[in-house]
C-alpha cells in the first residue's frame, strides 16, 4: 500500500473531477482531496470540478 505520493510540476497543475473518477470507477468530490493532501508550496484554486495549484513568482 502507497502511504504517500510527491507529485511536482513547474508553473501549474490541474486535476479534474472526472479524471480522480476515471480512475477510481466511482463518484469522487474534490473537497475529499483536501482531506488526503499532505502539503503544497503555492496557492490553491478549488472548484467542484477541479483544483488548482500553482506557484506565482514574484521579483
Amino acid at each position: 500500500m502507497v502511504a504517500y505520493i510527491r507529485v511536482q510540476t513547474d508553473g501549474e497543475m490541474t486535476i479534474r473531477r472526472s479524471t480522480i473518477e476515471e480512475m477510481l470507477g466511482r463518484p469522487f468530490k474534490m473537497n475529499d482531496l483536501e482531506i488526503n493532501l499532505a502539503s503544497f508550496a503555492g496557492r490553491i484554486e478549488t472548484d467542484p470540478e477541479y483544483v488548482r495549484f500553482y506557484f506565482v513568482k514574484h521579483l
